[in-house]
C-alpha cells in the first residue's frame, strides 16, 4: 500500500482593517487568470468548482491556474456592503487528484500582495489530505471504514451510500471525512484510475481551533504527528467480540460504531469498555507483530523455518510490520509545503 499525503485546500486572509483596493489581477507571478466573475446574487450558481460560500461574500472572483502545476487559485476581493467587516481579500488554493499546493507557490503570492499592505496572510482554512492506495480494486473504503475508530462524536453526522461518511458538523472547528477517493473522480470528474484509493482528510478552521496555525511559515514548519492518535486510529476486533457476535447473530464486518451499539443493546456492554475489552489498538497489534517475528527469526537461526506456509508466514508478518513503518514515515516526517 502507498501513502500520499499533502494540503488539499488553503484559505487566505488578512486581519488588517483596510479599505477594498483593486489590483493588476493579470500580473500575478506564477498564475495566469482563468476566469472572472462578478458575483451579485449570493445565491446564484458562481461557476466555480469549489463549495466554499465565504466566496458568495464578495463582488469581483478570479479564478487563476498555476503556469507550473495546473493547480488552481481563486482571489476574492471588494467586498459587498452588508460584509465590510470580514477581510477585504479572500485567497483560495486548491488542488486535483494529481496537483499539489507549495510553501513556494504560496510564499510568491503573498509578496505580491505584500505592496498593497495585506501582509502577513493569515492561514483561514486547512484540509489535510491522506490518501491510502492500493494496485487492485480491493475494496479499501469498505475495509478502512470498518476499522476507523470514531473520536469524541458517538457516530458520523453523515454517512453516504456512494462511499462518504462524515465526523463532525459543517459548522464545527474541525471535520474528519473518509470517502472511496477512485469512486468520486470516476463519478465526478469521468476519471478512472488503476487500484483503489481511499481518502481521509481533516477539515480545519482555524478561527474555532484557537488560531494554532496563523502564518504560512508555521503551517509550513508544523509538526502533524499528533493527526494520527487523535483525528483518527484503527481498531482491530477481538476473538472475544466476534464470538459473542456471532452468538446473537450478528456479522462482525461492520463499522465500529454499528458493533458498539449492538455489544450494548444484546450484552450491555457500555461503549467506552466496548473500545477498552473488544478492541485491539493498531500500536497493540504491531507490537505483537514484532514479538512474533523475532520467534520466527529463532527459528531461522536454528534451521526450523522449513515448512512453506511458514515461510509464507514469516515473508507475510514482514510485509505488515514494514507497511505499518511506511505509514508512521509519512505521517511524521513530512514537511508538506516545502515539498516540491
Amino acid at each position: 500500500m502507498k501513502i500520499k499525503l499533502k494540503i488539499d485546500k488553503l484559505s487566505l486572509s488578512t486581519p488588517k482593517r483596510i479599505s477594498d483596493f483593486i489590483y493588476p489581477y493579470t500580473d500575478l507571478p506564477g498564475y495566469k487568470p482563468y476566469k472572472q466573475i462578478k458575483s451579485k446574487d449570493e445565491r446564484s450558481n458562481i461557476g466555480l468548482e469549489t463549495k466554499d460560500t465565504i466566496i458568495r461574500k464578495y463582488e469581483n472572483i478570479i479564478k487563476y491556474i498555476s503556469i507550473k502545476n495546473g493547480s488552481s487559485l481563486i482571489v476574492c476581493h471588494k467586498r459587498k456592503k452588508k460584509y465590510k467587516n470580514i477581510s477585504p481579500i479572500y485567497i483560495l488554493l486548491y488542488t486535483d487528484y494529481y496537483t499539489k499546493i507549495t510553501y513556494s507557490d504560496v510564499l510568491e503570492i503573498e509578496q505580491f500582495f505584500k505592496q498593497f499592505n495585506v501582509s502577513p496572510l493569515r492561514v483561514s482554512i486547512v484540509h489535510l489530505a491522506l490518501d491510502l492506495i492500493t494496485k487492485h480494486r480491493i475494496r479499501l473504503y469498505n475495509k478502512i471504514i470498518t476499522t476507523l475508530k470514531p473520536g469524541t462524536k458517538r457516530k458520523p453526522s453523515r454517512v453516504y451510500d456512494n462511499g462518504g461518511t462524515y465526523f463532525g458538523t459543517l459548522n464545527s472547528g474541525n471535520q474528519l471525512l473518509v470517502y472511496d477517493k477512485t469512486m468520486q473522480l470516476l463519478e465526478e470528474k469521468g476519471i478512472e484510475i488503476d487500484g483503489d484509493v481511499c481518502r481521509i482528510e481533516l477539515r480545519m478552521r482555524m478561527h474555532k481551533m484557537n488560531n494554532f496555525i496563523r502564518t504560512i511559515d508555521e503551517l509550513a514548519h508544523y509538526d502533524w504527528s499528533h493527526v494520527y492518535p487523535i483525528y483518527y486510529s484503527f481498531h482491530f476486533r477481538t476473538k472475544e467480540l466476534k464470538q459473542e457476535l456471532k452468538a446473537v447473530g450478528e456479522s462482525w464486518k461492520k463499522p465500529l460504531w454499528e458493533l458498539r451499539d449492538i455489544m450494548k443493546e444484546e450484552h450491555e456492554v457500555w461503549p467506552s469498555n466496548f473500545y477498552r475489552d473488544y478492541l485491539i489498538e493498531e500500536e497493540r497489534v504491531f507490537h505483537q507483530r514484532v514479538q512474533l517475528l523475532a520467534v520466527m527469526v529463532k527459528a531461522v537461526a536454528e534451521n526450523r523455518l522449513t515448512e512453506n506456509f511458514r515461510k509464507k508466514a514469516l515473508q507475510e508478518n514482514l510485509d505488515r510490520i514494514c507497511d505499518t513503518l511506511i505509514f508512521k514515515f509519512y505521517i511524521k516526517d513530512l514537511d508538506f509545503l516545502k515539498v516540491a
